[in-house]
C-alpha cells in the first residue's frame, strides 16, 4: 500500500527521493483514519510523481459532488460522497513512466495498485435504554410513560446509539422546577431521591457529529417505604456539616439538636462544638445542613451520632431518618492529584498503568486490576488481591512515566483513600497499605490502612495518614501493600486516592 501523508493538496509535493516515478497517495483526512459519516465528502488524492495513467475505482454506493453515480475516475483528486455505511476499499490502479519507488523501495514494474480504507459510520443518532438497577427490571421507552421510580433508588442508563459516538452527556430534569442533574459517560447512574416527574435528555457526540434525544415525562418517582440511608456526611464549608440522605428531607429547622453528637478531635485534643440550627439545600432537598459555632480545620478528625428517638428527621415521603452511631464527617479540600492528571478514581486508566515496581518476594505475590464490580463514586475501583503472606508494590504511571505533585517543605499533607475489604483473611495478621513517597522515602511511615480482625468487611471506609515534608519537591508515591501473618488471600477494593494540604490548628 502506498504511503499516507498529511498534506494540503494546493502545496508543491516533492518526492521523499529524487526518483521521477514515485508513488504517493493520501486523502483529505491526511494522516488521520479514514473515518466519516454516510453521506458525508471526502477527497482522493494522487500525489504521485511520474503518473502517465490513473484509475479510481470506487464502491457501488459512491456519488460525485453533483449527486451522480461514479463507479471509476481518471482525476487527480476526486470528491467522493458515500452514501452506505460500511468498510469500503477503493482502488487505485496507477502506470508510471518507468518503473516505480514505493518510499525508498524501487519495483520491477511500472505499474501499482493502492487500496485505500475508508470506514463509513451511520450519523450519530443519539438512544438510550434504561433499568432499575435493584431488579434490573427495564422502564418503558417512550414520551409520558412516567415510569414509575422508589425515591431513593438508582436507575442505570445505557446508550444505544448509532454512528459510535465517544462522548455521552445525560441530562436528568425535574419538572417541578427545571432543576438539572448532570451526568457523563456510558452507563450513567442516578439516585432517584426527590419526588416528581422527570424528563431525561441524552446528548451523544463524536468528531463527526452529535445528536440529542429527550424523553418527556419519562419517569415519576413514587413515595418509599425504605430505610432513610445516610449516604455522606462533608464539610464544604468550616462551619458547616452537610448530611446527604438517600430521599429527600422535610422540614428539618425543628430537629432537636440534642438529637445529634458531634466529636471534634485534633490529635488528643477534643473540641466542643454546639449546633446553632438546621436547614435543607435549596435545590437538592435530600442534603440537610447543621449549622456549627465553631470553625473546623481539616486536620480535625470529626464523627457524628443520630438518635431517632430524639429527632424528627423525616422524608418528604413520611418516613423517620434511622439512628447512626460514629459515622466519619469528611472534609472536601482540593486533592492535588486531582490537578497533576493521576488518576484518583481509576475511571481512565488501564492495569498496565500500575505497573509493579520490581522489589522481588514477597512483594510480586499479588494481582491488581481495575474493577468495574464496584466503585466507592464514579464506575470503577482497583482491585488488590495479596496472596497468602504476600505483598505488594506497584505506583500509577501515565505514559510510562511517574505522575509527581509539588510539595513543600514546612507543610503537612494527608494521604487518603477510601477501601473496601472483599475478603479479610484469617484475622490473625494485621495486613495493612502504605504509600512510600519518593525522593527522600520515610521508610518508617505507618499504615495508611490497617486491617485487623474488627475491621468491617463488605462496606467503604475511609482510610488516611498525614506526612509532613521537609523538604520542597516533586514528589511521587507507591502503594505498598503487606498480608504477612495472614494465611487466607486479602481481597481489597480501593477508590478516590487523594492528597490534601492540612490546615493546622494554631
Amino acid at each position: 500500500m502506498a504511503m499516507m501523508l498529511l498534506i494540503a493538496c494546493e502545496e508543491e509535493y516533492s518526492a521523499p527521493t529524487a526518483e521521477p516515478n514515485h508513488a504517493m497517495i493520501t486523502t483529505s483526512f491526511g494522516d488521520q483514519v479514514n473515518r466519516m459519516q454516510v453521506n458525508g465528502k471526502m477527497t482522493f488524492i494522487d500525489l504521485s510523481r511520474g503518473v502517465q495513467s490513473r484509475v479510481w475505482t470506487f464502491t457501488e454506493d459512491a456519488l460525485d459532488t453533483a449527486k451522480n453515480k461514479i463507479t471509476t475516475s481518471t482525476a487527480i483528486s476526486p470528491k467522493v460522497i458515500f452514501t452506505q455505511t460500511g468498510v469500503h476499499q477503493i482502488k487505485l490502479s496507477q502506470t508510471f513512466a518507468g518503473d516505480v519507488w514505493i518510499g525508498n523501495s524501487k519495483r520491477t514494474s511500472n505499474t501499482y495498485d493502492t487500496i485505500v480504507t475508508v470506514t463509513v459510520l451511520d450519523s450519530v443518532r443519539a438512544n438510550f435504554t434504561a433499568k432499575r438497577l435493584l431488579d434490573m427490571s427495564s422502564l418503558t421507552q417512550q414520551n409520558n410513560a412516567l415510569n414509575q421510580v422508589i425515591a431513593g433508588r438508582e436507575i442505570q442508563f445505557t446508550q444505544n446509539c448509532t454512528g459510535e459516538p465517544s462522548t455521552f452527556v445525560w441530562q436528568i430534569i425535574r419538572n417541578t422546577d427545571g432543576f438539572v442533574k448532570e451526568l457523563t459517560g456510558n452507563p450513567g447512574v442516578n439516585k432517584f431521591s426527590s419526588l416528581g416527574e422527570y424528563d431525561v435528555r441524552l446528548t451523544a457526540s463524536s468528531t463527526l457529529g452529535q445528536s440529542t434525544i429527550l424523553m418527556k415525562n419519562y419517569i415519576k418517582v413514587v413515595p418509599s417505604t425504605d430505610p432513610v440511608d445516610l449516604l455522606s456526611a462533608k464539610i464544604n464549608e468550616r462551619n458547616q456539616i452537610r448530611l446527604t440522605f438517600s430521599r429527600d428531607m422535610q422540614n428539618p429547622f425543628n430537629c432537636n439538636p440534642a438529637a445529634f453528637t458531634i466529636s471534634v478531635k485534633n490529635g488528643s485534643t477534643s473540641i466542643p462544638v454546639s449546633i446553632t440550627g438546621f436547614s435543607l439545600n435549596a435545590l437538592e432537598k435530600n442534603i440537610v445542613i447543621i449549622g456549627l459555632n465553631q470553625t473546623l480545620y481539616n486536620s480535625d478528625n470529626v464523627q457524628i451520632n443520630y438518635n431517632s428517638a430524639l429527632g424528627n428527621l423525616a422524608t418528604s415521603d413520611f418516613m423517620n431518618a434511622t439512628s447512626v452511631a460514629d459515622y466519619p464527617v469528611e472534609f472536601v479540600s482540593p486533592n492535588i492529584l486531582s490537578t497533576v492528571g493521576y488518576d484518583i478514581s481509576f475511571e481512565t486508566s488501564a492495569k498496565t498503568d500500575w505497573p509493579y515496581a520490581w522489589w522481588g518476594a514477597p512483594w510480586d505475590k499479588y494481582t491488581f486490576d481495575i474493577s468495574a464490580v464496584r466503585a466507592h463514586t464514579g464506575k470503577k475501583s482497583g482491585y488488590l488481591i495479596m496472596q497468602p503472606e504476600g505483598g505488594a508494590i506497584f505506583q500509577y504511571k501515565k505514559n510510562g512515566a511517574n505522575v509527581t505533585f509539588p510539595g513543600k517543605a514546612g507543610k503537612t499533607y494527608e494521604f487518603s483513600v477510601w477501601a473496601y475489604v472483599d475478603q479479610l483473611g484469617d484475622g490473625a495478621g494485621v495486613p495493612d497499605l502504605r504509600f512510600y513517597w519518593a525522593p527522600k522515602t520515610n521508610w518508617g511511615v505507618g499504615p495508611w490502612a490497617a486491617f485487623t480482625a474488627s475491621t468491617p468487611t463488605k462496606v467503604w471506609k475511609r482510610y488516611a495518614m498525614a506526612v509532613k515534608f521537609d523538604s520542597d519537591e516533586n514528589y511521587s508515591f507507591s502503594i505498598r501493600g503487606s498480608n504477612a501473618g495472614n494465611s487466607q488471600e486479602l481481597k481489597v477494593f480501593i477508590d478516590d486516592i487523594s492528597v490534601s494540604e492540612l490546615e493546622l490548628r494554631q
